[in-house]
């Protein structure tokens, strides 16, 4: 079987590695589609149209199953044809199921994209698994920037720094105790943001992977 992993950027390669460190003999197809890049500021149409046609890219590589490794590109999964919706894994409900099982109060914090959070599909997604949930999002394009530049955890500037610093501030007081990273490039500093925000935090790229593997295996248990 060939799978096939699609983003806007380097986002997308932190979900490969992880598939990959679970999986490595599984041949598997990557796409970043950097022309278009960011995907953060595009409308729900804008969207669709890109994302149909990065998925049948990588059909025509080959690909059985393809991830849709970047919660942006996943807000519009249900508003695409069948064709696609059938080839094609979003990771925007797992990542919800996990933030809800993780957080014993209910209350959870999201920090994505501009087009992410005017969505609003995580806070849909989180409030139809746990009702009475308490949702903060927060729009951070700043740290994609940061990503694509090559900042990380491991490499830190002190403008990435002041970024993290700033979204500290904006849920202070808030009480969540889990904290969804609702863009897969926000995983390059998943270790920065645990430490600053003293929560427990959902990495949607490792949650897109691991969604992937399941799926495959789902499908060769039928």
């Amino acid at each position: 079987m060939r799978v096939g992993i699609f983003d806007s950027g380097k986002g997308g390669l932190a979900a490969l590695m992880r598939f990959k460190a679970i999986l490595p003999s599984v041949d598997t197809v990557f796409f970043a589609d950097e022309e278009n890049a960011p995907y953060g500021n595009k409308t729900e149409r804008e969207l669709k149209a890109l994302v149909r046609c990065d998925i049948e890219r990588l059909l025509s590589l080959g690909a059985e199953r393809i991830l849709i490794a970047c919660c942006t590109a996943s807000t519009v999964y249900p508003f695409l044809p069948e064709k696609y919706r059938r080839a094609s894994v979003p990771i925007i409900d797992p990542v919800a199921r996990a933030a809800a099982l993780s957080s014993r109060a209910g209350r959870i914090g999201v920090i994505s994209t501009e087009a992410t959070k005017r969505s609003g599909a995580f806070d849909r997604s989180i409030l139809r698994l746990c009702p009475g949930a308490f949702v903060r999002s927060e729009a951070v394009p700043e740290l994609v920037t940061l990503a694509e530049r090559g900042f990380s955890d491991e490499n830190m500037s002190e403008y990435a720094s002041s970024v993290i610093k700033d979204i500290q501030s904006r849920f202070r007081g808030s009480d969540i105790d889990t904290l969804i990273l609702g863009c897969t490039h926000f995983s390059y500093f998943k270790r920065s943001l645990e430490g600053a925000l003293g929560v427990r935090v959902i990495d949607s790229a490792e949650i897109g992977a691991k969604e992937l593997i399941a799926d495959i295996v789902r499908r060769k248990r039928k």
